[in-house]
């Protein structure tokens, strides 16, 4: 975790320092510069002119082996390959732990081949393909789920990593699986967790035609709920052009 807080801060400090790539994320989503610096939002690639990623790794007392260790390299045959090629990476933060996991967004910049395709890539986790990535990084944690320990009096629950970001961002108490659902392990930890609680907890999942978020939503509701936890769901309205385009759908071809 140690050596996966120094990637972040590494990745953090070429985020600030590429104006074009700031401005293309700040510009692209409801997210201040403050909260960049504070969450420690970052961009993977290495400085042009300053020691790269690993160096800067290894001249920090990591050795090879720990570097490894989180995920952020792929061992080949030849030189290691970093994990996430230019994408906006998102430190999953844990109170007295530090970064624990992360995410990368791709970018106008990322590479255009089958291993980058993905607009967002989690970050490798321990398995047998992998066996050098230590079986810590296993992708347990909830986007900001440290934020249960304040006891906060709602707790909205978003599908994406910049949903929950911008959310924070406006004072909301926010965690987020990063995806469509929550695991079952995931949903019992969860359940664990508010043990008692007396507030709400909102899931505002994307609003698409497929639904697939809110399946996601109406199944952990449903187990919290059996908990004694008041849980509900949020819908987002659609703006003119979406409902219009929603209309289209249904009369040309009844969806």
């Amino acid at each position: 975790f140690q050596c996966l807080t120094a990637i972040a801060e590494y990745y953090h400090r070429r985020l600030l320092g590429d104006d074009k790539a700031l401005a293309w994320f700040l510009g692209k989503y409801a997210i201040s510069e403050n909260t960049v610096s504070d969450l420690r939002i970052g961009l993977s690639t290495d400085d042009p002119i300053g020691p790269c990623l690993l160096e800067t790794l290894l001249s920090q007392g990591f050795t090879e082996e720990e570097v490894f260790s989180t995920g952020t390299f792929v061992k080949t045959s030849n030189t290691p390959v970093p994990f996430f090629q230019s994408r906006i990476t998102f430190p999953y933060w844990s109170r007295g732990q530090g970064a624990v996991y992360m995410i990368g967004r791709r970018t106008p910049w990322t590479p255009n081949d089958d291993h980058e395709r993905a607009k967002y890539k989690k970050l490798m986790v321990h398995s047998q393909k992998h066996p050098y990535v230590r079986e810590c990084i296993d992708n347990s944690v909830l986007y900001n789920e440290y934020c249960l320990s304040g006891n906060p009096s709602t707790l909205i629950i978003t599908e994406g990593v910049t949903d929950a970001i911008t959310t924070l961002e406006r004072g909301y108490a926010i965690i987020s699986p990063v995806t469509v659902r929550l695991k079952h392990a995931d949903q019992e930890r969860l359940c664990r967790q508010l043990k008692g609680f007396k507030g709400k907890v909102i899931f505002v999942q994307d609003n698409e035609v497929s639904q697939v978020g809110l399946r996601g939503a109406l199944e952990t509701a449903a187990v919290l709920c059996m908990s004694g936890i008041d849980a509900r769901i949020g819908e987002l309205p659609l703006g003119d052009g979406q409902a219009e385009a929603r209309d289209i759908l249904h009369e040309r071809y009844g969806i």
